[in-house]
């Protein structure tokens, strides 16, 4: 999985939710202890993951990571 934020809002985390899809990356909400996360995944593979990261850096999303298997 790639996270691509974390959130207390969940208002945040929807906008970021929105602004992936709207550039073409599916991606959902899971919220666990008070926090939104945005993730996309899950994504097969390191390099499948790396990959997905080096798209969403050249559309702007640059602190998006890569999360072990399970989240």
């Amino acid at each position: 999985m790639v996270q691509c934020g974390s959130f207390k809002g969940a208002e945040q985390a929807e906008s970021v939710r929105a602004q992936l899809a709207f550039e073409g990356f599916d991606s959902k909400i899971t919220t666990n202890n008070g926090w939104n996360r945005v993730v996309i995944g899950p994504v097969k593979g390191k390099e499948n993951a790396d990959s997905t990261i080096n798209r969403l850096k050249m559309a702007g999303h640059t602190n998006c990571i890569r999360l072990a298997t399970g989240g």
